[in-house]
């Protein structure tokens, strides 16, 4: 029988299962295609288990605390947001609350609490996630185009061109980079040589998928961790043999294609006036040609495809909200949405046992990755951040109270 050792809670096999399966559960079993199938629709196979997760959040006893307010606080928003989506763009409510199940996810937070797990069974939660889902990243790599992954087998990608479909990504994959992060941590606590393994197998993967936000964010994420962690011997010489390591791999093919994929872009945009480019431009749209009322402002326009905010402009068929991250987001959703969300993530930067820090580290990932690029809100990410709230909620209760 394991033990926890921070709570001397026995390990349940029960706990843990529930746990598990509501994680795959959220993230369409990581978007493995023969199990994800068979979901009938997003928001279909969702709306039930959201619907749960609310009645837990205003009526479980005894759970007060900053992330239940901010929750809270969030679906205060949310509520506004389809009030001001059916006043000033006429959607339904059922199309407004639809539109929201990008930020939904994150009350999964009450159904983890209803579980009420140990931290040993969500760490051994978070490992099968993350292990899982760099097998199948890996694996879908090696097999493309043959989808096994729903981001390649369904959407835009499926009639993409090559490139853009090598750039797939797993449903849920935040937990493989709170994996990543987790050993990050753990290597600099204890120098396991497979520690820093799989933070390098996770970065190649953060590589190869081509994104150079996401790259920055995680290279950064990993920085905070570094220099959060006090009084540790930090070896720098392995961190040189990292740096050679993902210097060597480079040089493979399947490496230098998506490297060079990237130095091109940069070069385009840097021959750019600031003005010229994409983001610039969406954000000029958005900023003055998009929402109506002040209003719409603090509570948004309410989550729409491009035919619902472009009005079929030709010259605006490249603009997407996403592309501008957590601003793009407050268009749609409203500035008080975005600050909960940000405010929620914060909560997560203060002081906590030092095996705990990459949590800190993992909602650094998630603030710059979401300046330009979708990190907080894609993918079924908002499950993981859920996730993250509850296990840092259970570590710093815990750590208070030694303190005490």
């Amino acid at each position: 029988m394991v033990v926890n050792s921070m709570t001397n809670v026995p390990f349940s096999i029960e706990r843990y299962l529930a746990l598990l399966f509501l994680l795959l559960y959220g993230t369409h079993f990581l978007g493995f295609v023969p199990i994800a199938g068979l979901y009938p629709s997003a928001f279909g196979s969702m709306l039930p288990v959201i619907l749960i997760s609310l009645f837990f959040a205003f009526y479980k006893k005894g759970m007060k605390n900053e992330y239940t307010k901010w929750l809270m606080l969030l679906a205060l928003s949310l509520v506004g947001n389809v009030l001001s989506a059916k006043y000033f763009r006429g959607l339904s409510v059922f199309s407004a609350v639809s539109g929201q199940l990008i930020v939904l996810y994150l009350f999964f937070f009450f159904l983890i609490a209803e579980i009420n797990p140990t931290v040993e069974e969500m760490l051994r939660c978070m490992k099968f996630l993350g292990v899982a889902g760099l097998v199948l990243y890996f694996a879908q790599q090696i097999l493309l185009p043959y989808p096994i992954l729903e981001s390649v087998a369904w959407g835009w990608r499926s009639k993409a061109e090559q490139l853009d479909l090598r750039r797939f990504e797993v449903t849920g994959e935040a937990f493989i980079y709170m994996y990543g992060l987790y050993c990050m941590n753990c290597f600099l606590l204890k120098f396991r040589k497979k520690d820093l393994l799989i933070v390098l197998t996770v970065l190649s993967m953060c590589v190869l998928r081509g994104y150079r936000g996401y790259i920055l964010a995680f290279l950064l994420a990993n920085v905070y961790i570094y220099f959060r962690i006090p009084n540790i011997k930090k070896r720098i010489s392995y961190i040189v043999v990292a740096i050679v390591a993902l210097y060597a791999l480079s040089f493979l093919p399947i490496f230098a294609d998506v490297l060079s994929f990237m130095q091109e872009k940069n070069t385009s945009q840097t021959d750019k006036n600031i003005v010229e480019l994409d983001r610039a431009i969406e954000f000029h749209y958005f900023f003055n040609d998009y929402l109506k009322s002040p209003l719409e402002w603090i509570f948004g326009s309410g989550f729409m495809g491009k035919d619902g905010y472009l009005n079929n402009h030709a010259e605006y068929n490249f603009i997407n909200w996403v592309d501008l991250g957590f601003v793009g987001m407050s268009f749609m959703g409203g500035i008080a949405m975005v600050f909960c969300w940000i405010r929620l993530l914060c909560l997560n930067f203060r002081k906590n046992f030092e095996m705990f820090y990459f949590l800190g580290g993992l909602s650094v990932y998630f603030l710059l990755g979401s300046v330009v690029m979708t990190a907080a809100f894609g993918a079924n990410a908002a499950v993981t951040q859920a996730f993250a709230f509850f296990l840092f909620y259970k570590t710093y209760r815990q750590y208070r109270l030694q303190r005490v």
